[in-house]
């Protein structure tokens, strides 16, 4: 073959990939976008604020971005957990064992009927719909019932976990239920490839894919929305003023919740004695002249616990 010919076949080989790349770029884009949308949509709605959210966005991106970094990072914890369980628990596991050969003959044999059975795809099917409508319906619906959380007189204590989950004052509980969650959808899409693969003779065994199928991707869409409703136990810029004019009186007290594209929403704060009345306050980006932040407070911390 000539040189030529040889680097015909490189450029259009590179020519193929540059296209492919273009597509994978706009599909990377549009995933990023959704998963971002969810996550401030969610966020918001943790908070009450109901403001207009722009179509085009680029904050959008960047959540998704944000969000796929923390699944990345949520992913390899649970990694190195398995590995430090494994290593911890093989050592006990290779002393009690006595008879090896009859251990091996038997785990050798129950792997053989769970093949046996797995092999057929409704019974996998309905194992794969089974855990997905648990996971869904136990763990990840549960953040709905804590919504306009700024406004609300008392915290909701139901499910009792997630609210602790809510007002901890560290991360680490929160960073152990999302790992959770990843891991639970994690098993669905291994469970649902699996499957893909599978003959389905029958219209019945199509039907049971189709909604797992369905099942999984509703996982799948949960874990940004979980993730927006979470984020509301983070920390909020606490500001001197909410017009970057007049300051707030002594009895009051003000955070930035939200800027928007046409304002700024704030969370203001007013005591009266014992008493204390919140209220949200949305002003025109036009009418804030500027923005002083004197520190930051983990609001539902400051809200709900603090006395």
């Amino acid at each position: 073959m000539s040189s030529d010919g040889v680097l015909g076949d490189v450029a259009e080989k590179l020519k193929s990939l540059g296209g492919n790349w273009a597509s994978y770029s706009v599909l990377g884009s549009f995933l990023l976008y959704v998963l971002g949308y969810l996550t401030i949509r969610f966020y918001l709605t943790a908070f009450g604020i109901a403001i207009d959210l722009a179509v085009l966005d680029e904050r959008y991106v960047f959540a998704g971005a944000k969000f796929l970094v923390y699944v990345v990072s949520a992913v390899s914890t649970v990694v190195m957990l398995w590995l430090l369980i494994g290593a911890v628990g093989y050592l006990p596991y290779r002393l009690v064992t006595r008879n090896r050969r009859a251990d091996v003959a038997q785990q050798s044999s129950r792997w053989q009927r769970f093949c046996a059975w797995a092999s057929q795809p409704e019974r996998l099917s309905l194992a794969g719909i089974v855990f997905s409508v648990a996971v869904i319906q136990l763990f990840m619906k549960q953040c709905f019932f804590f919504s306009n959380l700024l406004l609300r007189t008392s915290f909701p204590r139901e499910p009792q976990w997630l609210a602790g989950f809510l007002l901890a004052e560290n991360e680490n509980s929160f960073e152990l239920y999302f790992s959770g969650l990843i891991v639970a959808t994690l098993i669905s899409l291994a469970l649902l490839l699996l499957l893909r693969n599978k003959p389905r003779p029958t219209s019945w065994s199509s039907f049971l894919f189709w909604v797992f199928a369905f099942l999984v991707t509703a996982q799948t869409l949960l874990l940004p929305v979980n993730y927006g409703y979470l984020l509301a136990h983070n920390d909020l810029p606490k500001v001197a003023t909410i017009d970057g004019d007049k300051p707030l009186k002594p009895n009051e007290e003000a955070w930035l919740v939200w800027e928007g594209k046409e304002g700024l929403s704030f969370l203001v704060r007013r005591k009266d004695g014992d008493a204390a009345v919140r209220s949200l306050v949305t002003l025109k980006q036009k009418d804030v002249k500027r923005t002083e932040i004197i520190g930051y407070s983990r609001i539902l911390r400051e809200l709900f616990v603090k006395p």
